[in-house]
């Protein structure tokens, strides 16, 4: 088992937000992650457990993976 977020969905957030940054906006957090060092603004997004249930579903069918990939890599590992 894995996670995933979505890759258009990142993408979409990172890209509004670029965006507003070059216009000079304001980027507004609900909540932060701290590095270590301090707390850095942050916009998560709720990750999806992936198996061998839903793998199709998410990485597969959004490009991120391909589908020999997966399973051959499966299949190897037995």
């Amino acid at each position: 088992m894995t996670v995933y977020k979505p890759i258009r969905s990142l993408a979409n957030l990172a890209a509004r937000n670029a965006v507003r940054l070059a216009e000079g906006e304001e980027v507004y957090t609900a909540t932060s992650v701290n590095n270590g060092m301090k707390n850095v603004p942050a916009m998560l997004l709720e990750p999806i457990a992936v198996d061998r249930d839903n793998v199709e579903y998410t990485v597969i069918s959004d490009g991120f993976q391909k589908r020999d990939d997966v399973f051959w890599a499966a299949v190897v590992k037995r």
